[in-house]
């Protein structure tokens, strides 16, 4: 669910891994034609076959790119990534030549992907070869019991940030808080501490 930590999580895996040298790309594709979502990706080219705009797969090369909201891929730019991950290229938007890169992909989505899958909406393909490592981040309606740690992780970082001594809650606040209904999962409760 939005807000619950993707962006978070997939930090913590590119930061822990060899990759961690290289950049660490966030797209989300939602509010995104599948035009602007495909050059967003994969980038255009010139008619002389010169980058008109390097897409953040390229920028990502030897680092890691967090495609959030995966399912909402065109059929076209499904193929260019299956192709991707096949043979760790690509051509551009436009383009004529092809790109090598290497890139881990991580990717996430709020819609029922199997759903998709069974209305051809998303491949089956594509989903397999990005499903290799399934990581399911729950709500936090379905984890309270981790809502004081997080609540002592945001009063830290955001005392930091603020300048301002570390703060605490009492025991009676940190009830409280597990009794809130946090729709918005991490970024309200962060949002609410801050």
């Amino acid at each position: 669910p939005t807000g619950s930590g993707k962006k978070h999580i997939s930090k913590l895996i590119h930061n822990n891994s060899s990759r961690s040298t290289g950049a660490i790309i966030f797209f989300n594709t939602k509010r995104l034609t599948p035009e602007s979502i495909e050059e967003e990706l994969f980038g255009k080219e010139n008619k002389d076959g010169s980058p008109e705009r390097i897409g953040l797969l390229e920028q990502a090369h030897n680092g890691t790119i967090f495609i959030d909201e995966v399912a909402n891929l065109c059929n076209k730019s499904q193929r260019r990534l299956i192709k991707l991950i096949t043979e760790n290229r690509f051509t551009r938007v436009d383009g004529k030549f092809s790109v090598e890169i290497d890139v881990r992909i991580i990717s996430a989505s709020s819609k029922n992907i199997q759903d998709l899958i069974k209305k051809n909406i998303f491949s089956e393909d594509l989903f397999y070869r990005l499903n290799v490592v399934p990581i399911k981040v729950p709500a936090l309606k379905d984890r309270i019991e981790d809502i004081p740690e997080l609540i002592n992780y945001f009063l830290k970082t955001c005392s930091k940030s603020l300048g301002l001594a570390n703060k605490s809650l009492t025991k009676e606040h940190y009830n409280l808080s597990q009794s809130v209904d946090l729709v918005g999962n991490l970024r309200q409760l962060k949002n609410i501490i801050e």
